[in-house]
């Protein structure tokens, strides 16, 4: 994963981020490739290994939606949104909530 100003995204539109990444990352002028670890039974954090940082970093799960949600879960309903609208490349918070899709948690 490449982070951005956005933060990582992982398995394809799960986005974690952090006020912490954004700073290691602008410090470190990261461009490549950086290494995300995630519990599959607890989404709402993730750890960040940037090169040439010596400590991990915690980030956030970007998409309320998926809080409380395990990997598994999030990725059946990710894969039932692209089937409903095959267009879907991205998720992000104002796309459950522009379209109604608050997942029941």
């Amino acid at each position: 994963m490449t982070p951005t100003d956005e933060g990582v995204r992982v398995f394809q539109g799960i986005w974690f981020n952090s006020d912490e990444l954004q700073k290691q990352r602008e410090e470190h002028r990261v461009k490549g490739k950086v290494k995300v670890s995630v519990d599959p039974d607890d989404m709402n954090l993730a750890t960040v290994i940037l090169p040439m940082v010596k400590e991990p970093i915690e980030v956030r799960l970007q998409i309320t939606a998926f809080a409380d949600m395990t990997l598994p879960e999030i990725l059946v309903l990710m894969a039932d949104l692209r089937r409903e609208d095959l267009a879907t490349t991205e998720f992000h918070e104002d796309h459950w909530t522009c379209r109604g899709l608050m997942p029941l948690l």
